[in-house]
């Protein structure tokens, strides 16, 4: 604040020094600077609350939108996870292997975790007026582990049927459009 300050004063001198020479070249009438003390500080006062209303309406501006990047990159770690996941089961669906299904419960507790932030930051009113969030988001990435963990999970030879499959692979892409769909809400 003090260098924008600083810099507007030394703007208003300048100004005024150009003034005073057009003025004493005779371009502008001499009796343009026969001004009140009074309209000279009115002046002064309205160029100054200009600035700082310009300023503190830029500031909320530059506020609200990182706030809203913030948000963005929450749901990109979000996708990020749920694309872990999605990964791991494919693999974890053909060849179980213990590392994998460890490396998946892991993924779903910290998409869990990061589930209840988003939620949490996504409900302040200070950053959208409608609803960002989706609610119906935690239900379905529940069921997207309740199906890859509910065929003997961590055992040696878990059982996916075809229709399993399927289930997994169309809960995931209902779940990416969901965090997609909350990424425009947010701008929109």
């Amino acid at each position: 604040m003090k260098k924008y300050s600083v810099i507007v004063g030394v703007s208003l001198l300048i100004g005024s020094i150009f003034g005073i020479l057009i003025s004493k070249w005779t371009l502008i009438n001499p009796t343009f600077w026969n001004m009140k003390i009074t309209d000279i500080v009115h002046i002064l006062v309205t160029i100054i609350i200009a600035c700082f209303v310009t300023n503190l309406i830029n500031d909320k501006l530059n506020n609200n939108i990182r706030k809203r990047e913030l948000l963005l990159e929450l749901f990109d770690k979000l996708n990020v996870n749920i694309q872990s996941i999605y990964d791991n089961g494919n693999d974890y669906m053909r060849a179980s292997q213990p590392q994998i299904g460890r490396s998946i419960l892991a993924t779903f507790k910290n998409t869990n975790n990061l589930l209840d932030f988003i939620k949490k930051v996504s409900s302040s009113k200070k950053i959208c007026n409608h609803t960002i969030f989706d609610d119906t988001l935690i239900e379905d990435i529940r069921y997207l582990k309740a199906i890859l963990t509910e065929s003997r999970f961590l055992t040696e030879k878990p059982n996916y049927d075809e229709d399993t499959i399927k289930s997994f692979n169309e809960i995931h892409d209902k779940i990416v459009l969901k965090i997609y769909n909350s990424k425009i809400n947010i701008y929109t």
